[in-house]
């Protein structure tokens, strides 16, 4: 099975990319369309919420999430390349499953 890509932007978030996805992952579905909005400030980072249409759904896939990628501005990336991403994802890996 071929390696799924990264969704780097909002736009990378397709129904086919989310289905792969969700199917590697054990899920029996398949996404008939995703509609999405920007969420929150963007300090740091560009978040968006997707709801998901399923034209097949396993009853355990989520309705909708929130994606979180870089920012488009340059500003915010490099703020968020000193050091601030680096320590989310250390707080998601190392942290988080402890609390």
């Amino acid at each position: 099975m071929a390696e799924i890509p990264l969704a780097r932007d909002p736009v990378d978030v397709t129904p086919e990319w989310l289905t792969s996805v969700l199917r590697e992952r054990g899920h029996e579905v398949t996404v008939a369309s995703i509609e999405s909005n920007s969420v929150g400030t963007g300090q740091v980072a560009h978040c968006e919420r997707f709801e998901v249409s399923y034209a097949q759904w396993d009853g355990r896939a989520a309705r909708s999430f929130v994606g979180k990628f870089r920012s488009p501005d340059e500003l915010s990336r490099r703020t968020g390349s000193a050091g601030t991403y680096q320590r989310e994802v250390n707080f998601y890996r190392h942290i988080h499953p402890t609390v």
